[in-house]
């Protein structure tokens, strides 16, 4: 459609509404008081708009009902602390795809209940360390593809349920240890950090129950066991495109899928083989694939070695 307004009345009359699509029309503001009578909507649909302003209290009414908020590809610059203020049912915030360069503390304070919280392909350079110190229940948190070059160090300290964490395409270039400590370090089991500036690896000897980690197109040179000593679980990793890695010894039980594509100055390599279920080791040099132990990979299902000089 081509809506470009809502009258201020447009839904007063609409009090059993549940769901409401509002996607691809032309909505620039959302009003005051919008919804201030169907307190009974759960789904809030308002992707790929033009929306550059929410005004104060444009959510009133939906306090104890909206769970799902999406505002996906509109042309929010920053988000003030009263957008969402007292949604206190709120589980999915999308704001993924707009130009949100500044987010104001406490916007998300009142979210108690937030699960999933969105926020790729935006132009965030910093965040305030205190931003989701009331997401007690946050599980996934997606922060790709900003402008991002330091995270504060208690940033996550109050995000005791988190499990899936994409900080990928970003201009990181350390990740402090104080990062991943304390509560955050006993509930990550995903970590997706790939094409930032990373040249070292060991901010995450304390995460106790990863099972993913994506270090792909980074700057590491090296990498081994006690940079990820208390990971017992790790299944997977990625640390292909890392032009200057040498080495890789991560003689650890758990790991079933690793990859190491295009990293031609890698010399020495040690895995745990018998475990390995998939391994890729495309473009590569030719003294690492003589260290492949390849009659003990027992359990293999997939194996790439394309694009070797063999």
């Amino acid at each position: 459609n081509k809506i470009n307004f809502l009258h201020k009345n447009a839904f007063i009359k609409l009090r059993n509404l549940e769901n409401l699509n509002l996607e691809q029309n032309s909505l620039q503001i959302i009003n005051s008081e919008q919804f201030i009578l169907t307190n009974k909507l759960d789904f809030l649909d308002l992707n790929h708009n033009n929306i550059y302003k929410i005004e104060e209290n444009a959510f009133r009414g939906l306090e104890e009902s909206l769970i799902i908020l999406s505002l996906i590809k509109n042309n929010l610059n920053s988000i003030k602390s009263y957008y969402f203020y007292n949604l206190t049912r709120l589980e999915f915030l999308k704001l993924s795809e707009n130009k949100i360069s500044s987010i104001e503390a406490g916007s998300f304070q009142t979210l108690h209940k937030l699960n999933n919280l969105i926020l790729n392909d935006n132009c965030l350079f910093k965040i305030e360390s205190d931003l989701f110190s009331n997401q007690f229940r946050l599980e996934s948190l997606d922060l790709s593809r900003h402008l991002l070059k330091k995270l504060m160090p208690n940033l996550f300290l109050n995000l005791t349920q988190l499990r899936d964490l994409n900080l990928n395409s970003n201009k990181l270039y350390s990740i402090g240890y104080e990062l991943f400590q304390k509560n955050i370090s006993i509930s990550l089991t995903s970590i997706d950090l790939s094409n930032n500036l990373l040249n070292d690896s060991s901010s995450f000897h304390l995460l106790l129950n990863l099972k993913q980690l994506n270090l792909r197109m980074n700057r590491l040179r090296k990498i081994q066991n006690d940079d990820l000593s208390t990971s017992e679980q790790l299944e997977f990793i990625d640390l292909s495109d890392n032009y200057q890695l040498e080495e890789v010894y991560l003689d650890k039980k758990s790991i079933q899928s690793i990859f190491l594509n295009n990293n031609r100055k890698l010399k020495k390599i040690s895995l745990k083989w018998s475990k390995i279920v998939n391994f890729e080791v495309r473009n590569s040099s030719s003294s690492v694939l003589n260290q492949i132990d390849f009659s003990n990979l027992i359990r293999l299902e997939h194996l790439d070695l394309n694009k070797n000089n063999i």
